[in-house]
């Protein structure tokens, strides 16, 4: 059987169908990226005056309409199958957790899973050429099963390691230094002066503190940060005693 035969019969269609999907998607990303110039015709020496401008209007003007064509498709297809897994994820599926839907993202996930179904039910049709098995209906049916079941597990570990790439991590918010432990850089710290210096990963950070009570804060002594004001952009500290050692 030749190959563009398997690739458009079932069940491989249903994944080449997907395949062409991820790479129409996946090319106007990377052309997204690029920008439009890589669209752009060079059509001197055609037409000269007005029969050069036609022409360059009727390219562009196809070319724009194709593109758009392509990338609405293209994108409406991911765009929908995305949310359907997301949304089926915040159902609750351990499945898609597998998956990784949540690590990674959806579109990449549903990329990994249709390439990986694409050459794997791809490869089950040469084995039950080779083998000279059945292609009804029935054993094509168990082999676009076996192809979803085997792509989930290669999806699954191709998403571990691409995890990290694609972790966001959060920048340390002010409120989120209230509670910690900081030191007076300042002779003194009242109600309308004061610094203090927090390391934060690695880091000095130099911290505009206040402290409307009495007390007793100086140059080197310890102090707990109790609360952020937003609109004067300072701290309110108070003394902080370091716990004594356990007997």
């Amino acid at each position: 059987m030749a190959l563009w035969t398997i690739l458009f019969s079932y069940p491989v269609v249903v994944f080449t169908v997907g395949m062409a999907v991820v790479v129409a998607y996946w090319l106007l990303v990377v052309l997204g990226a690029l920008g439009v110039e890589v669209l752009d015709f060079d059509i001197d020496g055609v037409a000269d005056g007005a029969v050069e401008a036609a022409a360059e209007g009727a390219i562009e003007g196809a070319g724009e309409a194709a593109a758009e064509a392509l990338a609405d498709g293209a994108s409406e297809a991911m765009t929908e199958a995305a949310g359907d897994l997301a949304h089926a994820a915040s159902a609750g599926g351990g499945f898609l957790a597998f998956l990784g839907v949540g690590r990674i993202p959806v579109t990449m996930v549903l990329t990994l899973l249709i390439i990986s179904g694409w050459a794997i039910s791809y490869a089950l049709v040469r084995l039950q050429i080779v083998l000279e098995l059945s292609q009804g209906l029935l054993p094509s049916t168990f082999a676009l099963g076996l192809a979803i079941v085997l792509a989930s597990m290669v999806t699954s570990l191709l998403a571990r390691p691409l995890t990290p790439v694609f972790t966001t991590h959060r920048a340390t918010r002010h409120s989120d230094l209230v509670g910690r432990v900081v030191t007076v850089l300042t002779g003194r710290v009242d109600h309308n002066f004061g610094q203090a210096e927090l390391i934060e990963g690695g880091a000095d950070l130099v911290l505009q503190v206040r402290c409307p009570l009495p007390n007793a804060l100086a140059r080197d002594a310890k102090a707990l940060l109790i609360a952020y004001d937003p609109e004067e952009g300072v701290f309110q500290i108070e003394a902080y005693d370091e716990p004594a050692p356990p007997a």
